[in-house]
């Protein structure tokens, strides 16, 4: 009884500790879209958060580690999103290319608010090395996540990666992430799938 009871005392701060650090998180995402990382503030995120700044720094040293912690955070649900989605894929027949990419594109995130964070981040990452490696290791596992999709999606119209399937599917997510500005600031809904077809009928082949 005294463990349990030790382990539930235990339990409320990790809870409103873990409740701090999404609303501190969801806060500064709203900046971002709304005002860009350097026009955001330690203090703009308290305030919209609802906390103090003692608040802010009992879970995060600076603004890069909060950044760094979004990343994380949106390419993680991104990864168990993924992840779920080559469940969807065993048995599903494509008739080309065209359904392959339309599959594909269903599994990762097209918010917009999405593609701006990103944006910013990449930024930052150009600016800081601790960033740049804690980006590249998510990206390695989105990678990792999206490489069954690539493969179980091309398989379903007989057509097979010429080389590995981790650098054809690293090369399509940079596909998705560099045509975003055309998708969202060009207007060109169908970009990525243009740009995206094109790499799939270099890149492959049937079997």
């Amino acid at each position: 009884m005294y463990l349990v009871g030790m382990s539930e005392a235990n339990a409320g701060p990790s809870r409103r500790r873990a409740q701090t650090r999404a609303r501190l998180i969801d806060a500064a995402l709203d900046l971002f879209v709304e005002r860009g990382m350097h026009g955001t503030t330690i203090e703009l995120i308290c305030e919209r958060a609802g906390f103090t700044r003692g608040a802010f720094y009992s879970n995060f040293g600076s603004l890069d580690e909060l950044f760094a912690a979004i990343y994380a955070s949106r390419s993680q649900a991104s990864i168990a999103e993924l992840s779920a989605g080559v469940a969807d894929i065993q048995g599903a027949v494509a008739e080309d290319l065209e359904g392959v990419i339309e599959r594909l594109l269903g599994h990762l995130p097209s918010d917009r608010p999405w593609h701006v964070i990103m944006s910013e981040l990449t930024l930052a990452a150009m600016r800081s090395p601790e960033l740049a490696e804690s980006r590249n290791a998510d990206r390695v596992a989105i990678v990792e996540a999206l490489t069954p999709v690539v493969v179980s999606s091309l398989e379903a119209i007989g057509r097979v990666p010429d080389g590995a399937p981790e650098e054809l599917t690293a090369d399509l997510l940079a596909v998705y992430e560099s045509t975003a500005a055309a998708r969202w600031v060009g207007g060109d809904e169908h970009a990525t799938a243009r740009v995206m077809a094109a790499v799939l009928r270099g890149s492959t082949h049937e079997v």
